[in-house]
């Protein structure tokens, strides 16, 4: 009865009404309408996996300046031997090392940032830290000061030992399936030099280094800007 007393263009304007009510609620419950959705994933897609630029409303995305993942690890999984050498049970530093290198890094609402603090004979003998773009992920920038700390430990031909608070970037550099260059990266220099360890300690527990990492990072002036600044696209 409804298509006998409905002329067509009544049918249409019903049909618009109803779409636009639809995302109106949507909206009003804080679910993204399908239609944006589509067009966000859409752009990721273009500018994450297939490396173009791309321009979402006003919003110019330039792939150059976001994480593109890498292709798999080229290192054969028998000489992949990190496993021991990278320890994550929440231990706290029993057996010290000629230098001693605390990383740091996260992320608040106006920045993030990296850093790594060294010790050796009590006496501070490097410092290193760098800020990110604020849509950098807290990963990212514990991953970064990781990655700076085992580059600057390969160059000190001695016993090194590392030390993060981050839960999520040392599994990352055990595991031989990592898509992130960085994490790569950071691997591969590991393996050059089996005089580097790693190991967790919990955040704020009065160890002298962790503590020096933690300000380190959040100071505003920054020693130098480090190359690595994409963004990750999820």
């Amino acid at each position: 009865m409804y298509n006998d007393l409905v002329s067509p263009s009544d049918k249409n304007d019903d049909i618009i009404d109803i779409k636009f009510s639809t995302a109106a609620l949507q909206v009003i419950e804080g679910l993204m309408p399908l239609h944006i959705k589509a067009k966000m994933q859409s752009t990721l897609v273009r500018v994450g996996r297939l490396g173009t630029n791309c321009d979402y409303e006003v919003i110019h995305f330039n792939h150059g300046s976001y994480e593109q993942p890498s292709p798999s690890s080229t290192i054969h999984p028998a000489l992949f031997s990190l496993e021991d050498r990278i320890s994550h049970g929440g231990q706290v530093p029993s057996t010290r090392t000629p230098i001693e290198v605390y990383t740091d890094g996260s992320k608040t609402n106006d920045q993030t940032g990296s850093a790594f603090y060294a010790i050796a004979n009590e006496a501070i003998t490097k410092t290193w830290k760098a800020q990110l773009s604020r849509a950098n992920t807290v990963f990212q920038a514990e991953m970064l000061a990781l990655k700076a700390a085992i580059e600057w430990a390969n160059t000190a031909n001695e016993d090194v030992n590392i030390w993060s608070d981050s839960e999520s970037s040392l599994p990352s550099l055990k595991s031989f399936n990592v898509m992130s260059k960085i994490t790569q990266e950071a691997q591969m220099t590991l393996l050059e030099n089996a005089r580097i360890r790693l190991g967790w300690v919990k955040e704020h527990i009065g160890i002298k280094g962790n503590g020096s990492a933690s300000l380190r990072r959040r100071q505003p002036r920054m020693e130098f800007q480090p190359a690595f600044h994409s963004q990750k696209v999820s």
